[in-house]
């Protein structure tokens, strides 16, 4: 069974800030995200996907 990822106050900041400039990062961003936040570049991707389903 699969855990669910639980994002700090600075992570959910560093991935707000990002998807303000660009709703559709690409790999080289997400990959420059998933380093500054300790996150893997799936859980990144996968928080982009949530939230642009989600809208602002």
């Amino acid at each position: 069974k699969r855990y669910r990822a639980t994002f700090d106050k600075a992570q959910i900041f560093q991935m707000e800030r990002v998807f303000l400039l660009n709703h559709y990062p690409d790999v080289a961003a997400r990959s420059e995200l998933s380093r500054r936040t300790g996150l893997s570049e799936s859980q990144v991707q996968v928080s982009y996907t949530i939230k642009g389903k989600i809208g602002d």
